[in-house]
């Protein structure tokens, strides 16, 4: 076995040399097989070397062309999807008109267990008042003094669970004639607070360390639970002037 088939072994991917170039090889073979021995052409190794050296540089190169040649390549990283934990929270943001009526007066609070308190001048008996609140269920109060008594209005931040109207008392007769301050409180859902059948039969302020929700018992919910950030906002909207 010589050094041409050697090195066909030794790179089997390699294309065969053309027909001539074996020829040549071969030629060259015989003539160094007939130089006397330890005879070497000035500047070159001995034939095996060389032709482990090409071995070599042709495994090399085809190596490379592999890898030039898009060949398979190390997985790039995959990033999961971000998938949030919690629903976002309502906004509590009013919107600039509601029913065809624009703002008259607006507020917001960062925090439940805590109270808002608007001043304002209806111009039509058409006025809204709208709460939006980023925990649904939460609890409200509004409360107004008159000069006929203390008119107070309690329910649920809804009725689709964001926003509630508090407007029922502007078609009262001289709804428009006076500047109106109402105070607004929400507290979360699950404050200690009376409803239903629960409220009406307690004769107290407070029974089974729950209150009745009302004006004097406002500030003392509030102590108890402390302000929690849950944002709300009370918006009055009315006919343009």
């Amino acid at each position: 076995m010589d050094e041409i088939t050697l090195l066909g072994r030794a790179v089997p991917d390699a294309p065969p040399p053309s027909p001539q170039a074996v020829t040549r090889a071969r030629a060259r073979l015989t003539a160094a097989e007939r130089r006397p021995a330890g005879h070497r052409p000035p500047g070159r190794g001995s034939g095996w070397t060389w032709a482990l050296a090409c071995a070599a540089a042709t495994a090399a190169v085809t190596l490379a062309v592999v890898f030039l040649a898009g060949g398979p390549a190390a997985p790039s990283p995959v990033t999961p999807p971000t998938v949030s934990s919690a629903p976002s929270a309502p906004s509590v943001e009013p919107p600039a008109t509601y029913q065809g009526l624009r703002i008259l007066r607006s507020e917001t609070s960062q925090n439940t267990a805590a109270k808002i308190t608007l001043r304002f001048r209806p111009t039509s008996a058409k006025t809204a008042i709208v709460l939006r609140c980023s925990e649904p269920g939460s609890l409200v109060l509004a409360s107004e003094a008159r000069d006929d008594g203390l008119s107070e209005a309690y329910g649920v931040c809804g009725p689709d669970g964001t926003r509630s109207r508090f407007d029922d008392k502007s078609y009262e007769p001289g709804w428009t004639s006076r500047t109106h301050t109402v105070t607004f409180w929400v507290f979360p859902p699950d404050a200690p607070i009376l409803s239903g059948r629960d409220a009406h039969d307690c004769d107290r302020a407070a029974c089974g360390g729950k209150y009745k929700l009302s004006t004097e018992s406002a500030g003392a919910i509030a102590a108890r639970l402390g302000e929690r950030p849950q944002p709300w906002s009370v918006t009055v909207y009315d006919s343009p002037r």
